[in-house]
């Protein structure tokens, strides 16, 4: 069997496969590929259940339609770094032979026996289909409220609904909660992996099919196809949640992002780098939104103009927050202004921009 192939396509592909690090074999990390007469199928596992299944146009194959396992690794090293427009595959008995303008490889395969097969769904339960935009935006603004661990590896999964007119992400270290996306009420979600889908997303493009059938949930384009193992049910009704939440704070503030996020990260750099409680306090008083810290070194206080309304006669207007978690979600917002709810001392507040429909909720320090 002999193929020839893009060697732009051919690279491309193998910097995603590389992205999931593929299943192990005794090579090390295996790719799997599916060649017929019109397309090139490459195909990785990850860990967790994950698979990832690339593919783009073959030309002039000259045999049967074939199927074998090889070592991305080595192709990894090699193949990106090529400048010629193609590269013709040969499948050999003695291995398989990649060459192009006087570049050439020779790797061995393996059978199918070394590597899972991986069915496509066929028949799913769910089946959606939203652009690769909006799904971008709605796991990039809320991915910095997944759980960290010691090694800085985000380790939560992603909450995604799915709404009559769009799609609502949401993440959670089960002290803060970030939303974003569509206000309307869930239709179905799904809980999913972040490790995987934060890697591919960024390859995504047009519209996105997202299917569901069992515990399979399938994200794909037209070249890539991701697989991992997801929950699927009513686990949260998000939207209900901030209501009730909001309809018990009695305060709000709106102030400009711009000047606040600035403020933070200037209260944040006067504490000790090893303070890790990174709490501010916040007063609201007279339209004024005064931001204070006290470290071990030094203090900082800085005063910004703000639009303050009081619903309720509930006297608390000082509040300990979190600067950290202030700060990565003030990042994270479009809008010129941002208006923050208040509760009592012992109630999480809302930070919330209106168009954008971003809902963040941080539980207050205290």
């Amino acid at each position: 069997m002999k193929v020839t192939v893009n060697t732009k396509a051919f690279s491309n592909a193998l910097k995603e496969l590389k992205e999931i690090a593929g299943g192990q074999t005794l090579t090390g990390e295996a790719v799997r590929f599916d060649i017929s007469q019109t397309e090139m199928d490459m195909t990785v596992h990850g860990a967790h259940g994950t698979s990832l299944i690339v593919r783009f146009p073959s030309m002039n194959l000259d045999g049967d339609n074939t199927s074998f396992v090889v070592d991305i690794k080595k192709l990894y090293a090699v193949i990106p770094q090529l400048c010629c427009e193609s590269l013709m595959i040969v499948k050999a008995n003695s291995g398989l032979r990649i060459a192009g303008e006087g570049v050439r490889i020779e790797l061995p395969y393996y059978d199918l026996s070394t590597f899972k097969s991986e069915k496509l769904i066929v028949e799913p339960e769910v089946s959606l289909s939203v652009s690769a935009d909006a799904l971008k935006e709605s796991l990039l603004n809320t991915a910095h409220a997944l759980a960290v661990n010691k090694t800085g590896e985000k380790t939560s999964a992603f909450f995604l609904e799915f709404t009559d007119t769009g799609i609502r992400c949401t993440a959670t270290d089960g002290y803060r909660v970030s939303v974003h996306g569509d206000k309307g009420a869930a239709k179905c979600s799904i809980i999913i992996p972040n490790e995987a889908v934060r890697k591919i997303i960024r390859y995504l493009s047009g519209n996105v099919r997202i299917q569901k059938k069992g515990d399979s949930v399938e994200i794909a384009d037209d070249t890539t196809v991701l697989k991992v193992v997801a929950l699927s049910g009513a686990y949260f009704d998000i939207a209900k949640i901030f209501g009730d939440f909001e309809s018990r704070l009695n305060k709000k503030a709106t102030v400009k992002t711009a000047d606040l996020l600035n403020a933070t990260q200037l209260a944040l750099a006067m504490l000790d780098s090893g303070d890790d409680s990174k709490v501010l306090t916040i007063a609201m008083e007279n339209n004024s939104f005064i931001i204070t810290v006290k470290g071990q070194e030094g203090a900082f206080q800085q005063t910004l103009d703000a639009d303050i309304k009081m619903l309720g006669q509930d006297p608390v207007t000082l509040y300990r927050i979190n600067g950290q978690y202030l700060a990565s979600a003030l990042r994270v917002l479009k809008e010129e202004d941002v208006t923050i709810h208040f509760g009592n001392e012992r109630e999480p507040f809302i930070i919330k921009e209106d168009t954008n429909i971003e809902l963040l909720l941080l539980n207050v320090s205290k």
